[in-house]
């Protein structure tokens, strides 16, 4: 066993174990702080309060409308098709909204789940059973950041072949990684692919 997996918990060890190549060797891996998330979270679960408090607003009044329309003795003398038109309108804007509010326990469970790790030949990001690599050849930079409450983030930027076979540029952050060790297993990593081949 490689020891820069000693220092994750058993179960993200085998997820990385999971998803290396025969031969491949991890040079470093390490798990995030998951508090490096709650920024994200935080502006996610703002923005849906926002969101479906005020669909909510608007789905309630426009029910009352439609009630006072069909059952009720129609006081605003709203036209029936108007007041089930609001009605339906604003429900999709409550289902958003919803959605979005489930968006901060999406965003958590990833936090927890996520690991990373740096080998011989790739970095690879792994969720879960997914898993994301960037290739040597791809790295174009790769520097140290530090952000409030987040803390370390590694941003390494590369290139992506898009579906029309241009290369697009990436930015993949490394939040909540603040280790020395990931940043030099990344920079040899990206020095390794402009090195020249022996003949």
């Amino acid at each position: 066993m490689s020891n820069a997996l000693l220092s994750l918990p058993p179960d993200a060890r085998e997820q990385v174990r999971r998803k290396l190549e025969r031969g491949e060797v991890v040079r470093w891996a390490g798990k995030p702080r998951w508090t490096a998330a709650i920024p994200a979270i935080a502006l996610t679960l703002a923005f849906g309060l926002v969101w479906t408090g005020f669909a909510v607003v608007w789905e309630g009044a426009a029910l009352g409308f439609a009630w006072d329309a069909f059952i009720g003795e129609n006081r605003s003398k709203t036209p029936r098709w108007i007041a089930g038109l609001m009605a339906a309108f604003g429900l999709p804007f409550v289902l958003i909204g919803l959605g979005m509010l489930y968006q901060p326990v999406k965003m958590l469970r990833r936090a927890r789940r996520l690991v990373y790790a740096v080998t011989d030949r790739r970095l690879i990001e792994i969720v879960g059973a997914e898993a994301t690599s960037t290739w040597p050849a791809s790295i174009r930079n790769v520097r140290r950041l530090r952000l409030p409450i987040v803390g370390g983030s590694i941003v390494v930027s590369h290139g992506r072949a898009r579906t029309d076979g241009d290369m697009e540029d990436v930015t993949t952050r490394l939040d909540g990684v603040d280790d020395n060790g990931a940043e030099q297993a990344l920079n040899a990593l990206a020095a390794a692919a402009t090195r020249p081949q022996a003949a």
